[in-house]
């Protein structure tokens, strides 16, 4: 899945027509958003329960991923580099086994369902092919996220908050000077009390450039 994704990716970048796109100037602010489906592949201490297990699609996983929203902001350094902050809500749903399936349905309502987790980065991204209409870039980030044990809908646990580090990359795909398609793949490393565990988030969402007279060509 994720080879077909990268060859799509690709084949994409290299079939876009150079010069069809803005290719933004020092100062230039633009706002996203994404939504995306994440999820822990390595876990450490309580995390675990909340990895991703085998492959759902041979039954291997109950839940695990779940869908979450992205906010981001950037301004533009120069024609190939930006810095941006993003507003993130990651969800991880319990996971288990088909094996556990029946046990975990009967027990007690304040079993753990869900970890929710709110985070903000500082973000640098590192642009190629920029005057192309599909660019592709490169992301680095670090920030903090506030983790919450959710038990079914109402009852709440606050964890002690954690460093987050990020590295990833995407795609935009402009459609027009101001608005762009954006694509991206992330990895978190995500530090607690039992250690640092692992997560990936793909996610999908439109980009909006704010561009005045005097910066366009």
């Amino acid at each position: 899945m994720k080879r077909t994704l990268v060859w799509a990716l690709l084949a994409l970048t290299l079939a876009s027509d150079p010069g069809q796109a803005y290719e933004q100037r020092t100062g230039t602010f633009s706002a996203g958003l994404q939504g995306h489906v994440s999820s822990i592949f390595a876990a450490h201490d309580s995390y675990g329960a909340f990895r991703w297990r085998g492959n759902p699609f041979n039954g291997e996983s109950i839940k695990g991923p779940a869908a979450g929203l992205a906010v981001r902001f950037r301004i533009s350094l120069d024609r190939t580099s930006a810095i941006g902050l993003s507003f993130e809500a990651l969800d991880f749903k319990r996971s288990l086994p088909r094996t556990e399936l029946a046990d975990f349905e009967i027990v007690v309502q304040d079993t753990v369902t869900k970890l929710h987790a709110s985070a903000v980065s500082f973000d640098y991204y590192r642009y190629f092919r920029r005057k192309a209409k599909t660019t592709p870039y490169a992301v680095g980030g670090i920030g903090f996220y506030r983790p919450e044990r959710r038990f079914g809908e109402i009852q709440t646990k606050i964890l002690t908050s954690g460093l987050l580090l990020t590295l990833g990359g995407g795609l935009e795909h402009f459609f027009s000077r101001n608005l762009s398609l954006e694509p991206s793949l992330r990895f978190f490393a995500l530090r607690h009390d039992g250690g640092i565990s692992g997560a990936a988030e793909l996610a999908v969402g439109v980009r909006f450039y704010m561009l005045s007279r005097r910066t366009r060509r």
